[in-house]
């Protein structure tokens, strides 16, 4: 069975509605568990890395983040990094110059919250 790492940081594909707006609130092994289609079909590995908004991620985070796929990448057939999309753009650039792995290495998120009616996170983990 193919092995997968997911790697996740945060953003709206981990954000809970509150009082407050959006928090990050939900674990990269959270969001993995609502979809049990890809434990069916991957070797499924999670490292949270961040739980941040992207907007706040730091560049210590980005270093953390491209540490954590240069490290899993040498052993999984692919990753994937669950990410805030306001920045994803921006974090698939400097992962681009800075990983520098045959692996291949995706970037995912999502427009709608996981407690929203209508989450679009799990359709856009399973592909």
């Amino acid at each position: 069975m193919p092995s997968v790492h997911v790697i996740a940081t945060g953003g709206t594909i981990a954000g809970t509605d509150g009082d407050r707006g959006v928090s990050p609130s939900r674990s990269g092994r959270d969001l993995i568990e609502e979809v049990p289609q890809l434990s069916d079909r991957f070797d499924v590995t999670v490292t949270q890395v961040t739980q941040r908004p992207s907007t706040a991620l730091s560049t210590s985070d980005l270093l953390a983040i491209a540490e954590t796929v240069r490290r899993v990448a040498e052993s999984a057939d692919g990753v994937v990094v669950l990410h805030g999309t306001d920045t994803m753009a921006e974090t698939a650039y400097y992962l681009d110059l800075v990983v520098g792995s045959a692996t291949s290495v995706v970037l995912t998120g999502s427009q709608r919250t996981a407690t929203d009616p209508s989450p679009d996170g799990p359709a856009n983990l399973v592909g």
